[in-house]
């Protein structure tokens, strides 16, 4: 299976994909943006945290973080820093105070989401990461989160 990580042909091309992923990210931050503003009541006080989402919520949080951190993280920063390195850091940005213990499996998932770009592409790692992320939202309720 080809990969997507053959060098552009010239520096234009390379300059229009970052283009494109830089404002993709830019427009999915700006949907999420609005997506809070009008969802802000299922909002709880504390923590920002969602209380008892309803499945439009979670699908939309789900496929607007995969597709905005994957276009990211994989799609930008991945071919330029490696895999490790932006593994580490997507960990890092994904800690909360007193969650220290999340950085291993988080870096986990993420050294996996970073494999499965270098292997087969962003979308596949978009994809993955949806699935995760949608798997964490409908058993949320479950474990009290």
């Amino acid at each position: 299976m080809a990969t997507d990580l053959r060098p552009p042909r010239s520096a234009g091309a390379l300059a229009l994909a970052d283009g494109v992923g830089v404002l993709r990210v830019a427009l999915v931050s700006l949907l999420w943006f609005i997506w809070v503003l009008v969802t802000w009541p299922l909002y709880a006080e504390n923590d920002g945290s969602l209380v008892n989402p309803d499945l439009a919520t979670v699908f939309l949080s789900a496929a607007m973080t995969a597709l905005g951190e994957e276009t990211m993280f994989r799609g930008l920063l991945q071919p330029v820093f490696g895999v490790a390195l932006i593994s580490v850091c997507f960990a890092l940005l994904h800690m909360r105070p007193g969650s220290e213990i999340a950085f291993l499996p988080i870096l986990g998932v993420s050294l996996t989401l970073g494999w499965l770009r270098w292997r087969h592409g962003t979308v596949a790692a978009i994809v993955a990461h949806f699935c995760y992320n949608l798997t964490l939202g409908l058993t949320a309720p479950w474990y009290g989160a």
